[in-house]
């Protein structure tokens, strides 16, 4: 699972009373799951759930997860019916015989229910009317409750079977196999079968007015065969289906090869829905994405890379096939998928793009709060509101990395292959990993996973060099320094020193241990530049005593994108003449865009009419990310050029990202016909919504009270989350002191969308409205994130 969704989410569609579960959970083992649902419209529906299940412990009763669902009957063997007592959270059914332990017994449940949760269901809007009617699953993390009565663990992996009857004319995907797919009268019943054991939140379905994309079949591995590959997408856009999932088969071929583990499922489907709560889910077998994945020729200029395919492919192998045996070690699910998306981006796209990727993770968990860097990765949480984000997926990612340069190519490929061939369709554990590595590289390892994994914090650095002519050496000093986490952790690193002279370059691997430590390492020139930990593959905070000169050396000659990117911030941050010389030189000459990038947002930084030309060129990069940057950057550099440049962005850039970047700069600068264009862009359909998001955001720093009605109409529930999301920050800025916004606020605190009633009690937190109503959401609110922003409103408004 991946995205800024997720990002938000934390679990926010979990409920907050998850520990009030049905009782004695850990005494059941779901063997076989059977789910039938039928469709009377895209809201409502009947169901019957048969499963079997063992008990590990004599009982008389079954005690199911079931949250708003009207069970009708119950019967059992022999078609017997059994006594049920159905409460707000579970069901209690109540066995003719009692069960010993290891006794399995099969139940049927009768049931119906409505969409709303576990279930969704959508079609066209008065602004959206193209948008076809469809009707999805989402299980994940504690979602099946909602739509089946189950035993909803993440421990519990069991085989599946999903009977689904909707109209005729749509089609549909679930996990497994296909076996049949049979018409009668207006209807037509799909049924697919798994037999492989996988955990509850990965079971989906996807149906609606759809068309199958049939894109033939394709090796799985090593030693794999072929698997089909579909892609369930809206009628007339099977072009922007292929072009969009066209590195699938390189994919799955990649990490079979990487995994040593041939992809385990009989098929492959990849289907998009609107509204998704995630940016992807990595159901198995049957991927869902957001709509907005799906690019026609013009987005896909703007996002070319295959990184939320590459994420949740890798899901199959890693949190599909092994699964974390508690919500602790997810990171052994989300930590995993990141690495090997990672890895896939080196094998399609390069060595820069890899270094750079690593960096941003290590930006991503730097931009945590410090009281969630204060936490490990493995820390004994059941709660995925506390587990999510980047502590797992970007800090998971990096240990993984880590840990490879640590033990070796080799040992680390050895590891991997022995752990997922142990626990395939078996649930493993932060320790399991360790074993199979330690096992691998033939050494104790408890050290790094304690400081990686059971431990918070991470290394803080300051370091500096000389060269020592008559030794022919460089003396490298390094020193740990307390971070966030609290008193000073001293960290193990086994870290690689790239000494660069004038005629060549060698690497050297050191190993910190102690709170200050030299090394000596040899160089017969004076070194141009000495880079500790090129590449950036560790997790660190990095304090470098380094003149000018090297760090203009390392942002012309540094041996990856991440060490370049790394020596453009640090230019930034000194400023000065030399600075700006070589961030615009960068900015054009740089080989990778993510460089690039970094020297439009350092130029940004220092500001002022003498970078506009250099941002002027930059804004002529073939690379949309670039130009989006170089546009970004102009409104720290106002001036008539400047604003002429950004409106000729709006008309002619082909780019909806860099269109989207020139309208908040337009936003910021504030120039004369700025509200104009702004309700131009307010108009415009595009990708994902994204000029109108660029617009409705640009509207808070331009302070045009005239945008409030337009921002009022665009909170409606016809419009995209992510749309009325922007709206409602836009009328956070706009809206101090109107009635009409903050009771239209109010309102949306009990918004059927989680993103949306966070944004409304944000919002509400800014404008300093009445604290009671946001007291009631802080404590009844069913979603963790919501309930959190809500009560860090009350908290603004009662300092104020």
């Amino acid at each position: 699972m991946i995205s800024c969704w997720r990002r938000f989410l934390l679990g926010a569609v979990a409920v907050g009373c998850w520990g009030a579960g049905a009782a004695a959970h850990d005494q059941i083992d779901t063997e076989h799951l059977r789910v039938e649902l039928k469709f009377t419209d895209t809201t409502r529906y009947t169901g019957r759930v048969v499963q079997t299940i063992r008990f590990r412990e004599p009982t008389g009763s079954l005690d199911l997860d079931a949250v708003g669902l009207d069970v009708r009957a119950v019967r059992g063997e022999g078609d017997r019916p059994l006594a049920f007592d159905k409460t707000a959270r579970t069901l209690r059914i109540h066995l003719d015989r009692a069960s010993a332990a290891g006794m399995a017994v099969t139940v049927a449940i009768d049931y119906a229910g409505v969409a709303g949760r576990g279930i969704y269901a959508g079609g066209p809007t008065r602004e959206r009317p193209r948008l076809p009617r469809q009707v999805w699953s989402n299980s994940w993390p504690k979602d099946a409750r909602y739509f089946i009565p189950c035993h909803d663990d993440l421990s519990d992996k069991t085989t599946t079977e999903l009977l689904l009857t909707i109209p005729k004319a749509w089609e549909a995907t679930s996990n497994g196999a296909l076996v049949s797919a049979r018409a009668g009268g207006g209807a037509k019943t799909w049924h697919w079968r798994l037999q492989q054991p996988v955990p509850i939140y990965l079971l989906s379905f996807v149906a609606g007015e759809y068309e199958t994309v049939r894109a033939g079949a394709t090796p799985a591995g090593p030693g794999g065969a072929s698997i089909p590959l579909d892609y369930l997408v809206y009628r007339g856009r099977a072009d922007d289906a292929r072009r969009s999932f066209a590195s699938t088969p390189e994919i799955l071929r990649f990490f079979g090869e990487q995994t040593g583990l041939a992809y385990p499922y009989p098929k492959l489907t990849q289907a998009v829905v609107a509204d998704f709560l995630f940016g992807a889910m990595e159901n198995v077998s049957a991927i869902t994405y957001g709509d907005d994945y799906l690019r026609d020729a013009r987005s896909h200029l703007d996002s070319p890379g295959a990184d939320t395919a590459a994420h949740e492919i890798a899901h199959q192998w890693w949190g599909d096939t092994l699964t974390p045996a508690r919500w602790d070690d997810v990171w052994l699910s989300e930590g995993f998928a990141t690495y090997y998306s990672d890895l896939f981006r080196e094998r399609s796209q390069g060595l820069d793009a890899a270094s750079y990727a690593r960096l941003r993770n290590s930006d991503k968990y730097f931009a945590l709060p410090p009281e969630v860097k204060r936490r490990p990765m493995v820390f004994g949480s059941d709660d995925p509101n506390e587990l999510l984000g980047a502590l797992t997926y970007e800090r998971g990612a990096l240990v993984l990395g880590m840990l490879r340069h640590t033990i070796g190519e080799a040992a680390f490929q050895s590891g991997i292959t022995s752990y997922i061939r142990r626990f395939a369709f078996k649930s493993a554990s932060t320790a399991d990993l360790q074993a199979a590595m330690e096992q691998a590289a033939r050494h104790d390892l408890s050290w790094f996973f304690t400081q990686w994994a059971l431990e918070a914090g991470y290394p803080d650095l300051r370091c500096s060099w000389r060269w020592d002519e008559a030794g022919q050496r460089v003396v490298l000093r390094l020193e740990q320094l307390e971070d966030e986490a609290g008193p000073a952790a001293l960290f193990q690193l086994a870290l690689d020193v790239r000494i660069a002279t004038a005629s060549a370059s060698r690497v050297e691997r050191i190993f910190l241990e102690r709170p200050q430590q030299e090394f000596s390492l040899p160089a017969e020139q004076a070194p141009r530049s000495v880079l500790v930990d090129p590449g950036a593959v560790h997790l660190k905070k990095l304090r470098a005593d380094k003149p000018v000169d090297e760090r203009l050396f390392d942002l012309a000659s540094g041996p990856t994108a991440a060490d370049r990117a790394l020596a453009a911030r640090d230019l930034a941050s000194l400023g000065g003449e030399q600075a700006l010389t070589s961030l615009a030189t960068a900015l054009v000459r740089d080989p990778f865009w993510g460089v690039r990038v970094e020297a439009a947002k350092g130029l940004a930084v220092i500001g002022g009419s003498a970078v506009v030309a250099a941002l002027r060129l930059g804004a002529s990069d073939a690379d949309p990310r670039v130009r989006g940057a170089a546009f970004a950057a102009m409104a720290s550099a106002p001036s008539a050029e400047v604003t002429g440049d950004l409106r000729t962005a709006l008309r002619a850039d082909p780019s909806e990202l860099a269109q989207a970047a020139a309208l908040r700069s337009l936003g910021s600068l504030r120039p004369e016909g700025a509200w104009q264009a702004l309700s131009k862009a307010l108009l415009r359909e595009s990708h994902a919504d994204r000029i109108r998001i660029a617009a409705l955001e640009a509207l808070g720093p331009l302070g045009d009270t005239r945008a409030v009605p337009v921002a009022l109409e665009m909170t409606g529930p016809g419009r995209s989350p992510a749309t009325r999301r922007a709206a409602v920050k836009a009328l956070a800025a706009l809206g101090r002191g109107q009635a009409v916004v903050v009771s239209r606020l109010e309102r949306l605190l009990a918004d059927p969308q989680p993103p949306v009633r966070k944004a409304a009690a944000e919002a509400l937190g800014q404008l300093g409205a009445s604290a009671e109503v946001l007291r009631g959401v802080a404590a009844n609110d069913d979603v963790g994130a919501v309930r959190r922003e809500a009560a860090k409103a009350v908290a603004r408004i009662e300092g104020q």
